[in-house]
């Protein structure tokens, strides 16, 4: 079975074979202007040869980086934050190179490989992107295949007056069946802050604006009802929905029904232009890698491939002699199970698992010898010689080399001690001091009526906590100890958890003693709103200074102790070579301004 070639560079492993790369000054754009090329930004030396960077240099390799880091790089400030780093880097690598890092078999392993990824995206670039052009007739074609994709749902909208006051809501009932403007009723509640839920736009009171069916499950009654409407009906009765601990009592006037529609070609036609080019490219994938393994006549054998060839305990035997596939390119090309072995345990540290099954280690093999073909094919054509290929394949090389360097002179010297954590926590003490805390059993109702019965029940004997289990079933508690899955229980609260306004609660809650509950019922007021709240004290533990013995402390203050002891000794070795370097720097000639 023949599979995508994304698949396949993504599978892919490839032979290594060993290749030079000398150090050599980076040649000047020949896009940018002359001017820029002469202008300087900064200089240093190595082992007797000089370098420069111009304008023209360091605008190019901001242009190679991400569009974020571009961005934070165009202007004059960012230039200036960027330039150390850029030359840091090309320190890096000189001084890689000077302990004989470019011949580490393990950076040219990656750089090669690296290199291949390459050859092979560009062969597909050349051999599929380029010769994918989607017609008109194409695009029409994909559009009639996927009609169900572009279907509209149907939309209503409506003036909606949705308020918290069961009281507010008649009246204002009253007011529109008397001929008031649901239009005018819904701008003076909104000037005072009497609308929530739909329509509490203050931009435009009353106003939904368009809404499907699915738009929201828990308003879902509310969407049903909308729906059922006809365009200019008012509901004759106030609809009540409760959500979130809270009853909303609504009032609305559907404006406007859009049925469904399927959404015509000319409206959709740019949308799906992607879609059409990736369905012709993986089309042309397909035949295009069906016609280079007919050409050259690649073979599987995915029967020489034994059961247990990933097993460690029963290793399969004289592997490098089993071929497992073969083509030709450039002569008789063959992959062996020994190589393919090899590549399946180079991949991710979970991914080899997948390959315990015969029919997975089937795939493999294909998706190998497949991408083990483009490349050749590659390379018989020398895009391998290409200024674009050379170009990322130094670059990547240059990266590798100056983060070995790194690791070497900074990750392998890393060593905090005992003395050192407990210096930086003695420095940070105060960021593991924990406040007083409190912990309650609290039962928060709406309704003044409704607690003065609960807190008589209570009084008489009832268990608090079955209290607050009762009242969440039926949907009565809100606020602090509103949790369903753990009714009553308001959790660890300190002097600063809940706003001023609610400061009389949360001073009584620490001044109690534990297991002692409030003498009466306490009205707390929360956004225009009386709350009436009964508690009793659970627990209440004072403030504590946490210790190195704490283990999440010792884990961060062992982390940044690191973190700080790895920032010094970057800043050390970027000292370093630029002293060697005798790097200057001319800060004052980036030029103002931004390059968008």
């Amino acid at each position: 079975m023949k599979k995508t070639l994304i698949m396949l560079t993504g599978l892919v492993a490839i032979n290594i074979v060993s290749w030079q790369m000398a150090w050599s000054q980076q040649t000047k754009s020949v896009t940018e202007s002359a001017d820029e090329s002469q202008i300087i930004l900064a200089e240093y030396q190595w082992n007797g040869r000089k370098f420069e960077i111009s304008l023209a240099d360091f605008k190019a390799a901001i242009g190679e980086l991400s569009f974020f880091q571009q961005e934070n790089y165009a202007s004059k400030a960012g230039k200036t934050e960027y330039l150390p780093e850029f030359i840091d880097r090309k320190l890096k690598v000189l001084a890689a190179i000077d302990k004989g890092l470019d011949q580490d078999e393990d950076i040219l392993k990656k750089a090669q490989e690296y290199k291949h990824t390459l050859l092979i995206e560009r062969l597909t670039l050349i051999e599929v992107d380029e010769k994918v052009s989607p017609t008109e007739e194409d695009r029409r074609q994909y559009y009639e295949e996927h009609k169900s994709e572009y279907v509209e749902e149907a939309a209503a909208r409506v003036t909606c007056i949705s308020v918290l006051e069961k009281a507010l809501a008649q009246e204002t009932l009253a007011q529109i069946k008397a001929g008031v403007d649901i239009n005018e009723l819904a701008k003076e509640l909104s000037e005072k802050e009497k609308l929530f839920g739909p329509g509490s736009n203050k931009l435009d009171p009353g106003n939904t604006g368009l809404f499907t069916k699915d738009e929201s499950e828990d308003w879902q009654v509310f969407v049903d009802t909308a729906f059922d409407m006809e365009v200019g009906e008012i509901t004759e009765e106030i609809l009540e929905l409760e959500m979130d601990h809270e009853i909303y009592y609504l009032i609305f006037r559907k404006e406007e029904h859009i049925p469904e529609r399927i959404a015509d070609f000319k409206e959709v036609r740019d949308y799906i232009e992607p879609s059409v080019k990736r369905e012709k490219k993986r089309q042309r994938i397909i035949e295009w890698v069906a016609e280079v393994t007919s050409a050259s006549e690649l073979k599987t054998y995915p029967e020489r491939i034994p059961e247990t060839v990933l097993d460690q305990e029963e290793p399969v035997t004289n592997t490098e002699n089993i071929v497992i596939a073969e083509f030709d390119c450039d002569g008789k090309q063959r992959i062996t199970l020994a190589e393919m072995i090899q590549d399946i345990r180079e991949l991710s540290e979970y991914t080899p698992e997948r390959y315990k099954d015969k029919a997975r280690l089937e795939e493999y093999v294909t998706l190998m010898a497949e991408g083990r073909l483009i490349l050749c094919l590659a390379k018989a054509r020398r895009l391998e010689e290409e200024q674009e290929i050379q170009k990322k394949s130094r670059r990547y090389l240059h990266t590798l080399l100056a983060d070995r360097l790194w690791k070497i002179e900074v990750e392998q010297k890393l060593e905090a001690t005992e003395e050192d954590i407990q210096a930086n926590y003695e420095a940070r003490k105060s960021e593991f001091a924990e406040e007083e805390q409190v912990r309650l059993t609290c039962i928060t109702l709406r309704d003044s009526d409704r607690a003065k019965a609960v807190f008589e029940s209570i009084q008489s004997g009832k268990d608090m906590v079955e209290v607050a289990k009762e009242l969440s079933d039926t949907g009565e508690l809100t606020g602090p100890g509103a949790d369903p899955l753990n009714p009553g229980d308001t959790g660890y609260l300190t002097r600063d958890t809940f706003p001023k306004e609610q400061q009389a609660f949360t001073d009584a809650a620490f001044a109690m003693e534990v297991g002692q509950t409030v003498d009466g019922i306490m009205t707390v007021s929360f956004q225009g709103r009386q709350y009436y709240t009964i508690f009793r004290k659970e627990e209440h533990n004072s403030a504590r200074q946490k210790t190195l013995d704490d283990s999440e402390v010792q884990r961060i203050v062992t982390a940044d102790t690191q973190t700080e002891m790895r920032d010094a000794l970057t800043a050390k070795l970027h000292t370093q070579l630029r002293n060697k370097a005798k790097v200057r720097i001319y800060f004052d000639r980036i030029p103002e301004g931004s390059d968008k």
